[in-house]
This record gives structure tokens, C-alpha cells and sequence, in this order.
């Protein structure tokens, strides 16, 4: 089966969340307005308090990228740094830098070094060429996104970060070169006002849109850019900086001169959510990548899975949310109990050995929703649900099983649905999951 582009396209534009979000009703004059012309946004503005949950994204990382690793997939995480570190000189008088916030993005990557993540340092090219003060803006004045000549940086340092990098030399060089050409628009492009403009405080001054400069890359002789059935051997899961009206997908098929599938759209479900989304897509589960370049804003480091200003249905603890993602990584399953014979919305029998998860593959017409209820051997029920196609095609169903509990059986249904099938049911073996800071 070969990557069906416009249907991930088209599960992840659903709502798939990849930008760290605030709290809705904060969102509220959460743009500040700086000195000559520029906006900031206040989340940026990270604290102490945050560290904690900086701190499960980091082990979560390390974890993520040990699996991936085991199982063919070189990740390498791209960290974008704050704007208002970027461009102090255009805060508001009454808005600094706090000790904290200059060494945030330093400490971050080091303790993503040490926890073994393949991490690009952005920050130091950032910073030399906005204190060179030569060239365009890297960060649009009226929006919180980079610019197109920030994303061509960006993308520019993570090609010459992958070049001659253990492993990632490695995956690139198992992949076809590709001769992408990049052009600069020789006239500047009005934007449409930028996202700060529409949360800043009651009575700001409107704003004139900005105009920024944006180039257009060219695929080679008999390529397409946004070929459906092409399957990259390079994936690139982002936030909205990674959005295509950023330029960034195409500065990064530029700078790596290899094809990239861009995954990234912004929403409000959170940037773990995009990730599962993506173990769990068809082509990540018959042809992974063998480089998976995952792009967060700084920020985001302190939105992990947990974190309480989603929506219910998208939080949950971090051990819970890497135990699904091993499940979806583990590319082989090893034996880890037997399932008894039974019906699609019916029972089927478990006899797990040890930690295991159960494997299949099933078709769903109708509904896009699953219930997938387990009883121990007390007779307790618990019920989840789990979102999956509904267009009657095969795909990968993958379910950790609760830890430490005696399961017995297994009862797969969907209300409202047409049809339902389950083949392939299998227990496999959990693989062995590091600890992570409470």
C-alpha cells in the first residue's frame, strides 16, 4: 500500500492540533504590542512555573526518539525559538527578558541532548543574523510565525545539522536526490493582518497589513510538489510554523534537496495528538519514514500530553500517551498472549502474558468512532473509544493494555455503523518503556 497524501491531508485538516495553544478565554489580549510596528505574543513569555511540564516533553522526546530509532525511523526535532528572544529591542518598556527566558531555549536543548534526541539548534543562527541586522525580518512584525526568510533559515541550518550527522547522514543518503530549484518573488507580498491583530487589548490602533518577501520553489523535471501517491522517505510533523503559506516544507525540500511530506496543519487538540495521529496514518504504518523531522515552537515544550487547557478528550498522562505511541512504533509484534475466537461486536477472549497490546486490522463503515470495552477478571468493564475512518477501507488498529490488570475479554463495537471488521487480532509484547518525571 503506497502514502495516500490528500486523505492524511484530509484526517489531519479534520482537527488535528500541532501549535501549543493557550487557554481559549486567555486568548483574550493575548497579543502585545511592542515598539516600531511589532507584536508579541504572551505566551511566549515562559516561566519557571512551566519547567515541570518542559520537563515531560523532554523525557518524552528522549522516549520517543529511542523507539522510533529501534524500529528504522531517525527523528530529529527542530525547536523554533521565541520571537521576543529573537527581537528584545522592539518590546513594550514595561516588558523584558527575565533571566529564565534568556537561558530557556539553551537549557532545553541541552537536556534534549542528554536525553539522547537528535535536536537542531536554530536559536544561535537566529540570533547572529537578526544582531547582524542585514536581510529581512526572520519573524513577520504583526504575527507570531516565522517569515519565509526565517523559514528558509531554518530549514538551511537543519540541512547543514543533518549533513555528516551519524544516523541522519545515513537516512538521507538511503534516499533520492532531487534537484529543487528556489526563486525569490522579485516584488514584495501584501499578508493578510497577521494572527496578533485579532487578540490584542481592547482600543490598540488598527494595524496596516505588512509586507513581506516569499519565494517559490521549483520540483525538477517530471516532479510535483504535492504528488498524492509519492511516498518521501522524509516526513515533516509540525505546528502551524510548518503550515505551507509559511514556505517551510518547500525551503526544506530546498535544503535537503530530498522530497518531504509535510504533515503539519494547527488546530487546538495539541501537538502529542498530531504526532499519534501520524502513527497511526496508513503510511506511517506500511512505509515509515526513515527521516522524521518534527518541528514545535518553543512554547510548546510546556504543553505536554497533560496539559489541562485542551479539551477533556485530548488530555491524558504522559506514561498513558507513550505507551499508545509504542504500540503504533513497534514495527514486528512479538507473542504475547492468545486471543480467543469471537464476532465483531461481540467478545473475543484474552489470555495476555506479561505487558502487551493488542494488534489488528479492521473496516469501518459510517461512523468515525470505535468502543473498545475490556473486563478483567473481576468482571469490572472499561470502556474507550477510538477515532478511525469510516470509508469501509482496511487500517491498523493498535491498544495498549492496562497495566497490571487481569483482561479477559475484548468487546469491539460502533454504534450506527454499517459494517464493522476485525482481522488479524493478535497480543504482542509491550516493549520495555523508560520511567518518566512525575
Amino acid at each position: 500500500m503506497r502514502m495516500n497524501h490528500k486523505r492524511l491531508w484530509a484526517a489531519l485538516a479534520a482537527g488535528l492540533a500541532v501549535q501549543f495553544a493557550a487557554p481559549v478565554a486567555a486568548q483574550q489580549d493575548a497579543g502585545i504590542v511592542g515598539q516600531n510596528g511589532w507584536l508579541y505574543y504572551r505566551y511566549d513569555f515562559t516561566d519557571a512555573s512551566e519547567q515541570p511540564s518542559v520537563t515531560k516533553s523532554i523525557d518524552l522526546f528522549s522516549a520517543l526518539s529511542e523507539l522510533l530509532a529501534a524500529n528504522g525511523t531517525r527523528m530529529m526535532l527542530a525547536v523554533v525559538p521565541a520571537k521576543v528572544r529573537i527581537y528584545p529591542e522592539n518590546l513594550p518598556a514595561d516588558r523584558a527578558l527575565t533571566p529564565f527566558l534568556v537561558e530557556h531555549y539553551g537549557k532545553s536543548l541541552q537536556a534534549l541532548q542528554q536525553g539522547g534526541v537528535d535536536v537542531v539548534d536554530l536559536q544561535t543562527p537566529f540570533l547572529e543574523q537578526a544582531r547582524a541586522g542585514n536581510g529581512d525580518p526572520l519573524f513577520m512584525r504583526l504575527d507570531s510565525h516565522w517569515s519565509q526568510t526565517g523559514s528558509l533559515l531554518a530549514a538551511e541550518r537543519i540541512a547543514q545539522h543533518a549533513n555528516g550527522k551519524d544516523g541522519t547522514q545515513a537516512a538521507l543518503d538511503a534516499l533520492p536526490s532531487r534537484a529543487y530549484t528556489l526563486e525569490w518573488n522579485p516584488t514584495p507580498q501584501t499578508l493578510a493582518l497577521g494572527d496578533l491583530t485579532s487578540i490584542l487589548p481592547a482600543g490598540t490602533p488598527a494595524f496596516e497589513p505588512e509586507q513581506v518577501r516569499v519565494f517559490g520553489v521549483t520540483a525538477p523535471a517530471g516532479g510535483d510538489l504535492l504528488a498524492e501517491d509519492a511516498t518521501p522517505g522524509i516526513a515533516l510533523m509540525g505546528s502551524s510554523f510548518s503550515g505551507t503559506w509559511t514556505g517551510f516544507p518547500d525551503a526544506l525540500r530546498f535544503a535537503l534537496q530530498r522530497d518531504v511530506a509535510d504533515l503539519s496543519v494547527a488546530a487546538d487538540r495539541g501537538h502529542w495528538v498530531g504526532l499519534e495521529l501520524y502513527l497511526r496514518d496508513d503510511g506511517f504504518q506500511t512505509q515509515p519514514p526513515k527521516l522524521l523531522v518534527v518541528e514545535i515552537p518553543e512554547r510548546g515544550l510546556a504543553a505536554p500530553p497533560s496539559y489541562p487547557y485542551r479539551e477533556a478528550r485530548y488530555i491524558v498522562d504522559e506514561r498513558t500517551w507513550l505507551r499508545r505511541a509504542a504500540a503504533w512504533i513497534t514495527r514486528d509484534c512479538t507473542p504475547a498472549g492468545t486471543v480467543g475466537t469471537g464476532e465483531t461486536g461481540g467478545s473475543w477472549s484474552l489470555e495476555p502474558q506479561g505487558d502487551a497490546y493488542l494488534s489488528a486490522t479492521l473496516a469501518v463503515t459510517g461512523p468515525n468512532q470505535i468502543s473498545i470495552a475490556w473486563r478483567d477478571t473481576a468482571g469490572a468493564i472499561t470502556t474507550q473509544t477510538l477515532e478511525v475512518r469510516g470509508d469501509g477501507t482496511w487500517q491498523a488498529f493498535r491498544m495498549p493494555l492496562p497495566e497490571g490488570a487481569s483482561i479477559e475479554a475484548l468487546t469491539v463495537g460502533s454504534e450506527g455503523a454499517a459494517a464493522l471488521q476485525l482481522e488479524d487480532i493478535a497480543l504482542c509484547r509491550m516493549p520495555t518503556l523508560p520511567a518518566l518525571s512525575p
